[in-house]
């Protein structure tokens, strides 16, 4: 596993060129404010050097991303007790 630290938007393009180009099988992308902000910019780089990806937040997934790792918002609100069902519900 080889982690990429990215510590603005400018660093995203080289970063994910660089990863692409060493011998590594796949993208996780972590939960950050950064990564969300530019999510169009990191699903697009990914499919353009072939890389499957799996991301932190569904948001990704409805941006054209591969797949996700977190729970969805409805987890959230049955956790809360919000959605109708028993707050003590097992998932």
């Amino acid at each position: 596993m080889t982690a990429v630290d990215v510590h603005d938007g400018g660093e995203i393009d080289g970063s994910v060129r660089v990863f692409a180009q060493s011998s590594n099988d796949g993208l996780i992308v972590t939960a950050s404010a950064l990564a969300t902000r530019h999510r169009t910019a990191i699903i697009t780089l990914a499919a353009r050097h072939r890389l499957p990806a799996i991301y932190a937040s569904r948001y990704f997934v409805t941006a054209g991303g591969l797949i996700s790792y977190g729970p969805g918002p409805a987890a959230d609100l049955i956790l809360l007790g919000r959605s109708g069902w028993p707050s003590s519900a097992s998932i």
